[in-house]
C-alpha cells in the first residue's frame, strides 16, 4: 500500500489530498488470493483527461 501512495503522490503531487482503505482489508476479513482492495483517492480540483489515463496505468501495474 505504500508503494501505491508514493506512486499516486508522485502522479498527483499537492493535489493529492488522502488515500483511505476500506473494505475486508480493514474490517478483518481479507482473504489473501481472493479479496481485493478498496481504495478512495481525494484529490483537490479536477483531473485532465492525462491525469485519468495515468492513474489507470498505475492501478493496473501497482
Amino acid at each position: 500500500m505504500t508503494v501505491f501512495a508514493d506512486r499516486l503522490h508522485e502522479l498527483l503531487g499537492e493535489r493529492l489530498v488522502g488515500v483511505y482503505l476500506g473494505g475486508s482489508l480493514v474490517m478483518g476479513d481479507f482473504i489473501e488470493g481472493s479479496s481485493d482492495y478498496d481504495l478512495l483517492v481525494v484529490v483537490s480540483g479536477d483531473l485532465s483527461s492525462a491525469d485519468l489515463s495515468r492513474l489507470a496505468r498505475c492501478t493496473t501495474t501497482s
